[in-house]
């Protein structure tokens, strides 16, 4: 299936599936900067096809291919999009708010996914790949890995709009994602451990490029 975001010229191509965080990061950050991409919604690493392995060689999603240029990694993909398109915005433009943005794009990937993706895989994917949940994992993604992650983001984010700067940015795209999938996984945020973590995700649902995003998953935030 294609699904056509932004324009019906040819344009560069993002294969896999909207329910990965790390396509949905890509699909909020390019909703939000006006930036025209073709989603291949149908491409899941279960196996990786020939053709996401053409695009990406590690097999994961998402894929990004434009032309010559062939990447892997969400990172990687909006940090090309960004400079393909003379800056988007979504970077901040001062050192220490650029280093804080990366730091918590980095920690969303190595911290907050893991802990949300083990909840939502072992509830949600791998009943469509045929397999069985492993219930163990599950309770110590909730009682161990996640508190761990929340506790801290709850504290950096505090009173803020935002979690660094004054502006939306790429570092509350990257927390944002996960939360999709923690939702569809049948959880949310508590709001009395962690109220300003609650509070800042309901804030950021309301935006625009991020309902667009949601609404592909067909998921109630």
């Amino acid at each position: 299936m294609l699904l056509v975001i932004n324009g019906d010229k040819p344009m560069p191509i993002l294969l896999g599936s909207s329910l990965s965080s790390y396509v949905r990061k890509v699909l909020i950050f390019s909703f939000e900067a006006g930036i025209a991409l073709e989603l291949r919604n149908d491409i899941v690493p279960f196996p990786a096809p020939e053709e996401l392995l053409a695009v990406n060689p590690r097999g994961k999603i998402p894929g990004y291919s434009d032309d010559d240029i062939k990447l892997g990694e969400s990172a990687v993909i909006c940090a090309y999009l960004d400079r393909k398109h003379g800056g988007t915005g979504l970077y901040p433009t001062n050192a220490p708010d650029y280093g804080r943005a990366l730091w918590f794009e980095k920690y969303a990937e190595e911290e907050l996914i893991p802990a949300i993706i083990k909840v939502f895989f072992n509830r949600v994917l791998i009943k469509m790949i045929g397999g069985k949940p492993d219930e163990d994992a599950i309770k110590e993604a909730l009682a161990v890995d996640q508190p761990k992650v929340f506790t801290y983001l709850n504290e950096q984010i505090g009173d803020k709009e935002f979690l660094v700067g004054d502006q939306f940015s790429i570092a509350d795209i990257s927390m944002f994602s996960p939360y999709v999938n923690h939702k569809l996984a049948g959880e949310d945020i508590d709001t009395i451990l962690y109220p300003n973590l609650h509070r800042y995700l309901q804030q950021l649902k309301t935006r625009p490029s991020i309902q667009r995003a949601v609404e592909m998953d067909g998921v109630e935030l």
